[in-house]
């Protein structure tokens, strides 16, 4: 329709840039406002990028402690979908869009998910004092001292069946093995 001389233009709510999405999700003025504080966060620098897949691999190379569902990679999805949301708010709504209540927005969000039991301590790993700055209190599971095992053969007459076993997922692949032992170890 913009071909066509019909002036379509959406501009950003809070700077009037000619929007796209690389200005909506990266570098609009409240946008890059957000990623710089959840990144300083998490120590992680801001990468210089038009896009939106280098912000989650900053977040996933970012510590040794990432693994899947790690908060480094779940705080971009939030803030992504913090910005659409609050956009979509100021658009038809008439609100405002800012730096600090797209922030408010993905942190009590991280809350609610903290009480509802749906984060966990492993997610946190490495940046725990962020956790607790922003309320968040996990409860260190307690390691449990080394325990000795050793293999004692059986009595004279006597045999053993160690077994063991391995699955990879409910319905993955399986292996089982076993061996029996006399009192000579063979």
């Amino acid at each position: 329709m913009r071909e066509k001389g019909l002036p379509i233009v959406s501009q950003c709510p809070c700077c009037f840039h000619k929007e796209n999405v690389s200005h909506l999700f990266l570098q609009g003025v409240a946008t890059r406002g957000v990623w710089e504080y959840f990144l300083a966060q998490f120590n992680i620098s801001l990468p210089n990028t038009t896009y939106l897949q280098h912000m989650f691999r900053a977040g996933r190379s970012s510590s040794p402690f990432v693994g899947h569902g790690g908060i480094r990679l779940l705080i971009p999805t939030f803030i992504l979908w913090f910005i659409w949301e609050i956009w979509n708010e100021v658009k038809h709504n008439h609100g405002r869009f800012t730096t600090n209540k797209i922030i408010r927005r993905v942190r009590e969000y991280i809350g609610l998910l903290y009480h509802a039991h749906r984060l966990r301590f492993e997610q946190w790993r490495s940046k725990l004092d962020v956790a607790q700055a922003w309320g968040i209190f996990f409860i260190q599971p307690r390691l449990s001292k080394p325990k000795v095992v050793r293999w004692v053969p059986p009595d004279m007459g006597w045999y053993k069946l160690n077994t063991i076993g391995a699955a990879n997922g409910n319905l993955g692949i399986a292996s089982a093995g076993d061996l029996f032992w006399d009192h000579r170890r063979g």
